[in-house]
Formats: C-alpha cells, sequence, structure tokens
C-alpha cells in the first residue's frame, strides 16, 4: 500500500499567495476612490440644498446672503435659508453673493483642500479643483 500525503506544498501556497496580492494592487486603488466619490456625493446633495435655500432667500429678500461655515458667527445665517449648518467633517462650505462652494478639509494628500463649486444659475463650475467634480 502506498503511503499518500495530504495537504498543499509550500511552492503551492506561495504561488496562491503572490497571485492574491497581485490581484489586491489591481483592486484596491478601485476601491478607495469609490470612498472619496461617496463623500462627494455628499457634498453636493449638501450644495444642491444651500442653492434652493439660497433662491428662496434671494426671492423674498432680492439679496443673496453670504456665509461660511468656518466663521462662528455664520451659524444662525443657515436658518435663515431653512438648513442646519452642513456636516463639515468632510467639506467646508461656504457662500459668497449666491455661489456656493465646498472645501474638502481632509482626504489626505490627494483630495485636501480641493473644491466643488455651485454657481448661481445652478450650474457646475468646471474650474473647481476636485477630481469626481459633477459634470
Amino acid at each position: 500500500m502506498m503511503n499518500k500525503k495530504k495537504g498543499f506544498t509550500l511552492t503551492e501556497i506561495l504561488i496562491v499567495v503572490v497571485l492574491l496580492a497581485i490581484l489586491a494592487a489591481f483592486v484596491l486603488p478601485r476601491f478607495m476612490k469609490q470612498d472619496e466619490r461617496g463623500i462627494v456625493a455628499e457634498a453636493v446633495a449638501n450644495l444642491s440644498a444651500i442653492r434652493m435655500g439660497e433662491e428662496s432667500y434671494h426671492l423674498e429678500k432680492s439679496a443673496y446672503l453670504d456665509m461660511d461655515t468656518t466663521v462662528a458667527g455664520d451659524d444662525a445665517k443657515w436658518e435663515d435659508i431653512g438648513l442646519d449648518k452642513p456636516d463639515t467633517r468632510n467639506f467646508d462650505y461656504m457662500v459668497v453673493s449666491g455661489v456656493s462652494t465646498a472645501t474638502r478639509n481632509g482626504g489626505g494628500t490627494d483630495y485636501n483642500t480641493k473644491t466643488i463649486i455651485l454657481n448661481t444659475n445652478g450650474t457646475w463650475d468646471q474650474s473647481a479643483s476636485h477630481p469626481f467634480k459633477p459634470e
């Protein structure tokens, strides 16, 4: 009777590990970008809500309300346009003359200080610097 050994050899295990590492090298960068796309989607939704509030304010007062999430005294102004102050964990929001801007305040070296801009006419400014800005 022959003595058969069961299991994998060290070479077979190493080949599998190397193949998994190669696959991970291709797949992981794509997943990292998806996380940033989700964060940008939140900023786009906030900018759209800010614009609608600003337009309502403009119809009532014939002026736009300038405000900034980084300025402490501007907190009450958000209520004037019917919104709570936006969450600033990922983006700082600012409105100047009806133009709404979101500036990334984190995201590592790739995305930090990148901007997304929504103009008063409702178009996304293509001069904004964030790579995942709306078209």
